[in-house]
């Protein structure tokens, strides 16, 4: 009940005739890449609040026991250079906080993650009709605790590979995202993929509505492991080089780990 009345509302917002202005992706990322010597810093935040457990022997969820909890809230600021027209890389610097309790002493832990630096080169510059395309690279560094209770990194030297699609079709704007990592130290590759639709209403407000989602395994598109997200949201840009969003992911399809009913969604982006 609570999903459906999120994603009632959500879609109230967005029939309810009040017309309003273009947005960008809120969790998944475009094939835009900056101008030469632009800069540009954003920060990502949300919170999860764990409610069930899956068990694989079951085959099913299994909703957490009277005082067993979890709860995980991640803050992602990134920051962005454009090195050519082409060429844009980007850093990312995970900060972390971690309560769990189940039968045992509540175990938590904050702190740096594992940091992230991927640039993204256009590919192909794009045109009315044909779609603008990015190809991205990248390497996640062991700065996280894995000896943290719970962990805040893998202890792994990770790579990734992927390519970013958008395109326009007024008044419409997609994007595609397509990405791998290759992780290390005996860690399972997982795939993850997102799928944007931007629709404007007025000059400075727009609603975004995003299907987000991995795969944790050995191959490309199987695994143990995956989630399936989607994502409505919000973003407002009429403030002086700022962008805010807000979005609620909401589970659709999920296997393994654990799983929260909804997770708020913040994000902020100033260009320099």
């Amino acid at each position: 009940m609570r999903k459906a009345f999120w994603v009632g509302l959500i879609i109230s917002w967005l029939l309810g005739g009040v017309r309003v202005g273009e947005a960008s992706p809120l969790i998944g990322a475009s094939a835009n890449t900056l101008p030469r010597g632009k800069f540009m810093m954003d920060g990502l935040l949300w919170y999860m609040d764990f409610a069930e457990s899956y068990d694989y022997n079951k085959g099913e969820w299994v909703d957490f026991q009277s005082g067993e909890s979890f709860t995980k809230a991640l803050f992602l600021p990134r920051f962005y250079y454009g090195i050519a027209d082409f060429l844009t890389i980007r850093l990312t610097l995970p900060v972390i906080i971690q309560s769990k309790k189940f039968g045992e002493p509540r175990i938590s832990s904050k702190g740096i993650g594992d940091l992230v630096i991927d640039p993204k080169v256009c590919l192909v510059k794009g045109s009315r009709r044909v779609p603008k395309i990015s190809g991205f690279t990248g390497i996640r560094l062991p700065t996280g605790n894995d000896a943290a209770s719970p962990p805040l990194g893998d202890g792994s030297t990770d790579f990734l590979i992927g390519i970013l699609v958008t395109h326009k079709i007024k008044p419409f704007t997609g994007h595609a995202t397509l990405g791998y990592w290759l992780n290390g130290k005996d860690q399972p590759n997982q795939t993850f993929y997102n799928l944007t639709f931007e629709y404007p209403f007025l000059s400075d407000l727009g609603a975004v509505c995003e299907l987000n989602g991995s795969m944790t395994g050995e191959s490309l598109f199987k695994g143990d492991k995956h989630i399936l997200e989607l994502c409505p949201g919000l973003q407002y840009s009429g403030f002086q080089g700022f962008k805010i969003g807000a979005a609620i992911k909401l589970p659709v399809l999920a296997k393994g780990g654990y799983r929260y009913n909804l997770a708020p969604f913040v994000k902020i982006v100033y260009l320099f």
